[in-house]
């Protein structure tokens, strides 16, 4: 283990977080921590449970744009089909190959 690198990389952090290079990141870091702290694939309330995720003052002009709305879609389908939606989240956070094969179809497609 290289303690001593740790050691240095750790004390800069703290002055780096006030440079403007870091307060650029700050709403990718928001997103994420949102997303850390609201989503919960196994949650009653899967739609609910996502919506919290990305709602943010800082990424709300990520999902909604002129004709471009993903948020909205990934809503409707989490209504219509909680199940496929908790089965295929996860396997699209996995690396590498999916154990099972390819996601399945949406009912409403049939």
């Amino acid at each position: 283990m290289q303690v001593p690198k740790l050691r240095r990389a750790v004390a800069a952090f703290a002055p780096w977080m006030l440079t403007d290079e870091a307060r650029e990141l700050l709403p990718l870091w928001e997103t994420q921590q949102n997303w850390q702290t609201h989503f919960n694939v196994e949650a009653k309330d899967l739609a609910g449970s996502y919506d919290a995720a990305l709602d943010s003052k800082t990424n709300r002009r990520h999902y909604r744009r002129g004709g471009y709305d993903p948020k909205r879609s990934m809503l409707a389908i989490m209504e219509w089909e909680p199940d496929f939606v908790r089965d295929c989240l996860p396997r699209s956070f996995q690396r590498g190959p999916r154990p099972g094969g390819p996601y399945p179809t949406l009912r409403f497609l049939h």
